[in-house]
């Protein structure tokens, strides 16, 4: 039986671009980068890994969309639970695993953690395309402010939603809306971990953008599906 001639495609891999977040991760030093990763394991060391583009378009040439994989030749290569428990350095032992409940955080609940009053949250949230969420410059000017005073604890909550928004949970450009902000508030009070949101995530968006990818757009979760892509080869 003759093989089927494989169909590529041309992909446009779309910046998440974080360099905002990369910078403000600067401001830490090794005392604050160790509290980071206490409170919430590697998820900035996740953001500052450096992409290539390349090897991300490359990958989803090979995303077989009915099986929910990758097929390269005669083996299949998909994302599992505990790779991605590493690269987060988020286990889920112990941990019940975050589920978005439908319902999103009220202002007053955002408040609490991140200590801005809700006159203010209210103020200064947007609405793009159907989506709420509060503008990533604000967040970051806040989080600049906080590094200035020496106020770490609370820096580091800011940091951390800025990643949720920006990297674990991406939807709108300049946004974090109001469903990354329930996972962060999520993890934060409650440990609840989003690998197993995330790793769901990562299928729905693959096979989305496998079906845009003959409009040549691609919008997949980078860092996670490079990062995961270094890891298990890392490993053979």
């Amino acid at each position: 039986m003759p093989l089927l001639k494989k169909r590529f495609y041309q992909v446009k891999v779309k910046s998440l671009g974080i360099t905002s977040l990369k910078e403000l991760g600067q401001w830490m030093g090794q005392l604050q980068r160790q509290a980071f990763r206490k409170a919430y394991g590697k998820i900035w060391d996740l953001a500052m890994v450096e992409v290539s583009t390349e090897a991300i378009a490359s990958l989803t040439q090979y995303y077989d969309q009915p099986l929910r994989c990758f097929t390269f030749g005669d083996f299949q290569l998909l994302p599992m639970v505990e790779e991605f428990e590493e690269i987060l350095g988020c286990p889920l032992g112990g941990r019940k695993p975050y589920l978005f409940s439908g319902f999103y955080p009220s202002l007053a609940r955002i408040s609490k953690i991140v200590q801005i009053s809700v006159q203010e949250l209210d103020h200064r949230k947007q609405f793009e395309n159907g989506v709420v969420g509060i503008p990533r410059r604000y967040l970051e000017g806040k989080a600049r402010i906080l590094a200035g005073k020496g106020e770490w604890a609370l820096f580091i909550d800011i940091l951390a939603l800025l990643i949720f928004g920006g990297v674990l949970f991406p939807n709108v450009d300049g946004l974090v809306d109001l469903a990354a902000i329930d996972a962060f508030l999520a993890y934060h009070n409650h440990r609840e971990s989003p690998v197993v949101a995330m790793l769901a995530d990562l299928y729905d968006t693959s096979t989305e953008d496998v079906r845009r990818a003959v409009r040549g757009l691609f919008a997949v979760l980078q860092l996670f599906m490079y990062g995961w892509f270094c890891t298990f080869f890392a490993k053979r």
